[in-house]
């Protein structure tokens, strides 16, 4: 928003935090938002949705654990529990756009 040169539609940007966006969608007429944050206040972001990015692997979640405890049985666990087909599947049907799996 700071690095806007020109605004010749005369847009009033208003600063936010963004999970509060999906509150304030009824007097605004539009945020910039992540799915899950609308998803979160029980939208549908995939209804609300003009465009979306692509860059979930910039922005991936994964898990991460101290450098100590890389090799530790629990945390082997972990990893392959989050690599799953069952947690792969959960994230398409529950999330549906809003989580990609990468894996």
């Amino acid at each position: 928003m700071y690095d806007i040169a020109e605004n010749p539609k005369n847009l009033k940007f208003i600063e936010a935090e963004m999970i509060s966006l999906p509150q304030s969608l009824s007097d605004v007429a539009a945020i910039a938002c992540a799915g899950a944050h609308i998803q979160n206040a029980s939208k549908d972001p995939q209804k609300l949705s003009l465009a979306n990015s692509n860059d979930e692997e910039e922005y991936a979640v994964g898990v991460v654990v101290n450098e100590k405890d890389k090799d530790t049985q629990w945390a082997k666990d972990i990893a392959d529990a989050y690599r799953s087909k069952e947690i792969k599947t959960y994230i398409e049907e529950n999330y549906k756009g809003v989580f990609i799996a990468l894996f």
